[in-house]
Formats: C-alpha cells, sequence, structure tokens
C-alpha cells in the first residue's frame, strides 16, 4: 500500500470521515528540465479535529533540535521544518503558540497564524502586547527580546532561567500576576517559572508599580484575528494575491534565483493550508527550485498566498513518524530552531 493511501486511511479511521482533514503526495516531475522531487501536505484547519502547532527546539528559544524529534515528542502526525533562525536556534520575529507570547520582534515579513475556530491567515500582522496594572498601562515593544533605547520588554520562561541582560536594566519580576519585587542590576535577572520579567534599560524612567501590584498581560493585533493560537514569521512572500512574487534578493535567503531545497506554506481561497518540501542539491534525482519556481509550484497548488520557510539542509518533511523527504547534507536530517506540527486537535480526547 502507497504511503499516501495509508496516511488517508489512518486518518479517516481517526476522524470518521470520508474526507480525511490531512493528506500527504509525493510528486516526481521536471522543471525548466531539472528533476524534483516535491513532498506536499495539504491540511483542512476548518476541520476541528485538527490543527497546526509551532514546537521549538526542547520546548525553548534557544538550541537546536531535529524536527522528527520534535513530532514524536508531542505526538504530530506530520510535520515540517519551520521559520528561519538566528545563530543560537531563536526563531525570527513574532511567535504565539496556544496563544501565548513567546516572542515579539519587529518585522516587516508576512505571518503565518490560525484561531482557535480554524481561520488561516498569511500577511501583514502587528502584535501588541501591554501590561495593565492598578495605577497605568505600560505599551510592551518586545517579549523575549532584548530591548532598546525607551522600550520595555517582557522575558518570559520559554526564554531561559535568565533575561542574559550584560548591561544595568531596570526590572521588575512578577509571579502569579503579582509584582515580587523590584530589581537594577547589571546581570541576568532570574526569571519565575511560573511569571515573567518586565525590562528595561536602566536609562528609562521608572515605572509606578509597587510590590505586590496585581498586573495583567494583554494583546492587540493588527488586523485584528479573534482567538489566535498559533502565529509564526515567514521568510518573505512568494504568491501575494494570487500573484507570483518576483524577488531576486531576499533578506534571509540572500539570492533566489539559485536552485535549492526549499520549504515553503501557503492557504487556498477554501482554507486549507498546504506545506511543499523540495529535495534540492542531489543531481539526476532533485535539484532544487528557485524561488520564483517555488511560486509558481504554490500558485497551482492552488495557494493564493505562500511565504518562504527555512530551506536549504533545513528542508525536513515527517509523516507519521517516518521522514519522507531526502534532505541534502549527507542524506541527514539538520537540526532546526522551529518546525510545525500537523496535530490532532487538544480539545478532542479521541486522541488522548
Amino acid at each position: 500500500m502507497e504511503l499516501k493511501t495509508l496516511i488517508a486511511l489512518l486518518l479517516a479511521g481517526h476522524t470518521m470521515l470520508t474526507t480525511p482533514p490531512m493528506s500527504y503526495s509525493h510528486e516526481q516531475y521536471r522543471i525548466a528540465e531539472y528533476p524534483q522531487n516535491i513532498h506536499t501536505l495539504q491540511l483542512d484547519i476548518s476541520n476541528p479535529n485538527v490543527i497546526f502547532q509551532n514546537a521549538l527546539s526542547y520546548d525553548a528559544l534557544f538550541g537546536f533540535e531535529e524536527t522528527s524529534k520534535m513530532s514524536v515528542r508531542h505526538k504530530a502526525w506530520a510535520a515540517i521544518n519551520g521559520t528561519f533562525f538566528r545563530e543560537l536556534g531563536q526563531p525570527i520575529g513574532q511567535l504565539i503558540h496556544k496563544g501565548n507570547l513567546q516572542k515579539v520582534e519587529r518585522s516587516a515579513q508576512p505571518i503565518v497564524s490560525m484561531s482557535r475556530t480554524g481561520q488561516g491567515y498569511i500577511g501583514p500582522l502587528r502584535v501588541s502586547p501591554m501590561i495593565h496594572a492598578d495605577r497605568q498601562r505600560i505599551p510592551i515593544q518586545g517579549v523575549n527580546h532584548p530591548p532598546e533605547d525607551k522600550q520595555w520588554v517582557l522575558f518570559t520562561p520559554v526564554y531561559g532561567s535568565t533575561t542574559r541582560m550584560g548591561v544595568r536594566t531596570k526590572n521588575y519580576i512578577i509571579r502569579n500576576n503579582r509584582v515580587e519585587e523590584i530589581q537594577e542590576d547589571v546581570e541576568g535577572i532570574s526569571i519565575p517559572p511560573d511569571g515573567m520579567v518586565l525590562t528595561a534599560l536602566q536609562e528609562m524612567p521608572s515605572l509606578s508599580l509597587q510590590k505586590n501590584d496585581l498586573v495583567t498581560l494583554t494583546y492587540d493585533t493588527d488586523p485584528s484575528i479573534v482567538e489566535l493560537v498559533e502565529a509564526f514569521q515567514s521568510g518573505g512572500w512568494l504568491v501575494q494575491e494570487g500573484q507570483v512574487v518576483k524577488e531576486i534578493n531576499n533578506p534571509w535567503i540572500g539570492l533566489t534565483t539559485n536552485r535549492e531545497p526549499r520549504s515553503a506554506v501557503g492557504i487556498t481561497p477554501e482554507g486549507r493550508m498546504v506545506f511543499v518540501a523540495v529535495d534540492g542539491r542531489q543531481p539526476g534525482v532533485s535539484v532544487g527550485v528557485t524561488g520564483y519556481e517555488l511560486g509558481e509550484m504554490m500558485r497551482k497548488k492552488g495557494c493564493f498566498q505562500a511565504v518562504y520557510l527555512d530551506g536549504g539542509a533545513s528542508t525536513t518533511m515527517i509523516v507519521k513518524g517516518q521522514m519522507v523527504n531526502i534532505p541534502s547534507f549527507r542524506h541527514k536530517e539538520r537540526q532546526v530552531g522551529h518546525s510545525i506540527l500537523i496535530k490532532p486537535h487538544e480539545l478532542y480526547s479521541l486522541y488522548e
């Protein structure tokens, strides 16, 4: 039995549906006379039984781990490598997981998101956190990202055990939604496992917060997305409003005109999410595609919006615990900082 048929039968059995919410396909064909191996996951996120979720290496912002290990740990049906990451593994831009802010860092690149009601969105998204206290409202310019001048930022446990700051900062240590301690220090401040730290550079005026003040964290998005549960920053546009984007240089990829292994995600007008992994750097087997060719591929798969995921040696797709593509570096899976999981919805005890 082909893997594609097996996956469809397994999912249909789990969800008791004639049309499963997820499908996998493997295609082999030529683009501009070059052979290509193309792996596609399609996900109906309007189906209440299934969701996509962010996954971090070892569930922390710093570090590296194989997509397959993240998939197994979180009991996912399928997974694909995620967005771009910095030198210590921290994903770029915005990151929201289960409705919680894991990272807020300003970026012009489009966001991929999903609401609790199964609405997908790819496009610009501004996230604006706010601390509400007894005496004031405090705009937050970043989450789990070091502050710049005239900025208040939040550090949460997913960042690690301390704020990792090596300059003098003002810090309000919050535990169980109350200010527990106020410190000025040149070292990293310990982050409570059940709390957060509100931090600014020493030059910032002090807040009127006092010990034991009640504080809550909220955030708004523009455009507004009701009950946003998952969001991550992409590497840039491939298809925008149904048109393939012609971009020669990309800030995260560099030249897009080279044929390389590529990963992408898109959304169709019907609301299906499409995840694609194209093998590359394997002459005679799968050469890889340019950015424009990847965009054209996503458009032909029905996507009216599509964006880059990390590619190159990072390109990896996992289905039912098996790696279905062939990574470009020694055919071995690369450790990454972020992956995207396709999972049964956590509200459904059917999958426990």
